[in-house]
């Protein structure tokens, strides 16, 4: 689970457009931190996370990413859609 992921997508704001999202993701598993990083508005969180394994989440300070079972990808639920995170 160690390791940087990168989410790059984008939304198309029926007010503003088309809005690009780039975030990335910094996992640190022997040290249990979490780092979140908006490219584009300098936005983010970081802290401890805690797992909870029967929801496949992450979660810190509030925040939460899920991944896939195996815990090499990661995703974002987003207006009932799913955007991953890849290495």
């Amino acid at each position: 689970m160690n390791g940087e992921w990168t989410l790059a997508s984008s939304i198309n704001d029926p007010y503003v457009g088309r809005i690009n999202i780039r975030l990335t993701l910094m996992i640190d598993a022997k040290n249990h931190t979490i780092r979140m990083t908006d490219e584009y508005s300098g936005d983010g969180y970081s802290g401890t996370y805690t797992i909870n394994e029967s929801q496949n989440m992450i979660s810190c300070n509030g925040n939460c990413v899920h991944y896939d079972p195996n815990k090499k990808l990661f995703f974002e639920e987003f207006q009932g859609r799913r955007d991953y995170y890849h290495k």
